[in-house]
């Protein structure tokens, strides 16, 4: 029996080389996973980023786009005169309202207010309030 159980021996050495095996895989494995995370991560980082920029550019030149309608507002005698005729006889409104429909459309507004120097509300199409932040932009 001696010569039996002599030769039946536990195979250590191969089974340590499996277990070595199957750490490094899962190492390796949790590496690649940890590397892919971090490049995904700083990829989407990326292209926010990118997206923020562009954001801002579109909302800078929309801001520039609005100035330089008032400017033309601003600018043009005719409105200056019917804005005059409107605070000396602010009863008839039909001339004002037509004048800001048409600024409305012209220039593709959903609404249009007009403001005196101090930001109170002369005329409105509809929109009767202002929030804090037009008004802040207004400043």
């Amino acid at each position: 029996m001696n010569i039996y159980m002599s030769n039946r021996r536990f195979p250590w050495i191969p089974a340590i080389i499996l277990l070595v095996f199957i750490a490094g895989v899962l190492i390796s494995g949790r590496i690649y996973y940890v590397r892919q995370m971090k490049a995904f991560k700083k990829a989407r980082q990326q292209d926010l980023a990118v997206i923020a920029v562009l954001k801002a550019g579109q909302l800078t030149n929309w801001l520039e786009h609005c100035r330089k309608d008032a400017l033309v507002v601003q600018n043009s005698s005719m409105d200056a005169q019917l804005v005059r005729r409107y605070q000396q006889n602010p009863s008839s409104p039909e001339e004002m309202h037509l004048w800001l429909n048409e600024l409305r459309s012209d220039f593709g507004y959903s609404s249009a207010v007009l403001l005196d120097t101090t930001g109170a509300i002369i005329f409105s199409d509809g929109a009767d309030r202002i929030g804090p932040d037009q008004r802040t932009s207004l400043k």
